[in-house]
């Protein structure tokens, strides 16, 4: 199979040595171009026969893709790896990135590898770690795309870091989140378990390099839709936040006419009027009652937005560990599936 590339370059060295002759400026650099492009094309073909060998899919619906990862499921991981330190502590991927590290000698505890990491530029990042974050058979298109369901999730200026620190937000999205992702996608497509499906992403990420590579002559109309959509949901989130702020900052000083007192009183804080993010709370590593209670409270102690008094929030299949806990951390147990907040608590907001 020839690309169009290559068969481009052809017909230009051919219509160039036809009208200025074999030793015409040009000749050279197309003929090296072409060389490339050939060499190119042979390992594709290797490639291919490897996926049709392996049954990896070749041709991937990418359009498709931000459906099936914005499913609730799936959503709710990437919630908790956001947001709860110990959903990141106990993710596979996120603990063999940690055994490689200190596999390489860049430290001797999980504290210390982690920390010299997160300082490395991507250049210097080892090559192992740079080829297992790949997701396989989706290869670079499917990065992207992958990528961009994360950017409408997440606001990297915004996204509080405390539960993978001393990872950067982008750190953890390349090298956590998006292999995270691309797993279930493989483990669905092939109807095999994670595990499986993760030794599948590593054998598959060269296939996906090569076969599913981005085009660079701007024309994948699929992605630059959903890329260019991205772009535009992150700049109207910014737009309303900028919004929010001047109504706050615009709003009159309350009159203190009357009160006996000249002390100018201080502007009201922003209150950002945005949809409540179902918190929900994974259980399969958690043992007793107490620890997943403790875990939810260490979410609500990360700072992020109040409620007030007496209101409730879900959480799935907590409900009988709830009645078992202690209620001297501010948590009383309720009806089934549900547990009342009795101080002021935190919720994630998106």
């Amino acid at each position: 199979m020839v690309s169009n590339t290559l068969r481009a370059n052809i017909r230009k060295r051919k219509a160039l040595i036809d009208a200025k002759g074999p030793d015409a400026s040009g000749v050279g650099r197309l003929e090296l171009e072409i060389c490339l492009q050939i060499t190119n094309e042979r390992e594709k073909e290797i490639l291919r026969r490897r996926a049709i060998a392996n049954e990896w899919p070749m041709v991937i619906d990418f359009s498709s893709l931000l459906n099936r990862i914005a499913k609730a499921d799936l959503q709710d991981e990437l919630t908790g790896l956001l947001f709860v330190s110990i959903e990141v502590e106990t993710n596979d991927i996120f603990c063999n990135l940690i055994d490689d590290l200190i596999e390489l000698g860049l430290g001797k505890t999980s504290e210390e590898a982690l920390s010299k990491f997160s300082k490395l530029p991507m250049s210097s990042v080892p090559r192992i770690i740079v080829e297992k974050a790949r997701p396989g058979y989706y290869g670079p298109k499917g990065y992207a795309v992958i990528r961009a369901s994360i950017m409408r999730l997440t606001d990297p200026t915004t996204t509080s870091t405390e539960a993978f620190a001393p990872l950067t937000i982008e750190q953890f999205t390349h090298f956590i989140l998006i292999p995270h992702i691309a797993r279930r996608l493989i483990a669905e497509d092939l109807d095999v378990t994670l595990m499986e499906a993760f030794e599948e992403m590593a054998a598959s990420g060269e296939v996906g390099k090569y076969l599913q590579e981005l085009d660079d002559t701007g024309d994948d109309e699929v992605l630059d839709n959903i890329t260019m959509n991205t772009v535009v949901d992150q700049r109207r989130k910014v737009a309303r936040a900028k919004r929010t702020d001047r109504r706050v900052e615009d709003a009159p000083a309350p009159s203190t006419a009357g009160t006996g007192s000249n002390k100018p009183r201080p502007k009201p804080r922003p209150v950002m009027k945005l949809k409540p993010l179902l918190l929900s709370l994974s259980t399969k590593e958690l043992s007793g009652a107490q620890q997943a209670v403790g875990a939810f409270l260490n979410v609500c102690e990360a700072n992020l937005v109040s409620l007030g008094k007496g209101r409730t929030i879900e959480l799935p299949r907590l409900s009988w560990r709830c009645s078992s806990a202690s209620n001297g951390r501010g948590i009383k147990p309720e009806a089934k599936n549900s547990c009342t907040i009795s101080h002021s608590a935190l919720i994630l907001f998106r």
